[in-house]
């Protein structure tokens, strides 16, 4: 934990992938930092904001392998989420943008793309490097906005909305 302290965000993420890729030697950096071994891409979309995604998820820590939360608990219900609107922690959105429908990915998130330096109170502990093994059920195209609501009908060409 110290020794996390001293290292810079770009030192860290070097020595995190480092250490990932003893067990995962597949696994990518994106330049933020997050690691990702991607299983299978999916078909069709990836998301957008707005794209209304279905997601099963379980969550790990990486020190120790515990499990935090998983989706596939019961009832085994999938999260629903529009993506990007209903915000998720920064290298889990990243990395969802990678899969479309069927993608299915595990994601490692350094500390700092996760909840930080303070953690979360209740459950993430300070400096906690998060794993999400990630199965993309649907990836849907964002509900249409009613483009009629306030509007007075006139003059519709060129602007965008």
């Amino acid at each position: 934990e110290k020794m996390v302290v001293k290292m810079s965000i770009e030192e860290f993420n070097n020595f995190f992938f480092d250490e990932i890729k003893k067990t995962h030697p597949n696994a990518q950096q994106t330049e933020s930092g997050l690691v990702y071994v991607i299983k299978e891409k999916g078909e069709g979309d990836t998301p957008v904001s707005g794209s209304k995604m279905e997601v099963h998820v379980t969550g790990n820590f990486r020190y120790d392998g515990a499990k935090f939360f998983s989706t596939l608990d019961a009832p085994g219900k999938p999260m629903e989420f529009q993506y990007k609107l209903n915000r998720m922690v920064p290298g889990w959105e990243e990395g969802l943008a990678m899969l479309a429908t069927g993608g299915k990915a595990t994601f490692f998130l350094p500390y700092h793309l996760a909840y930080g330096p303070k953690g979360r109170p209740g459950g993430i502990p300070p400096f906690s490097d998060l794993i999400f093994t990630t199965s993309v059920i649907s990836v849907k195209p964002a509900p249409p906005v009613d483009e009629h609501e306030g509007h007075d009908h006139h003059d519709h060409d060129g602007h965008n909305h």
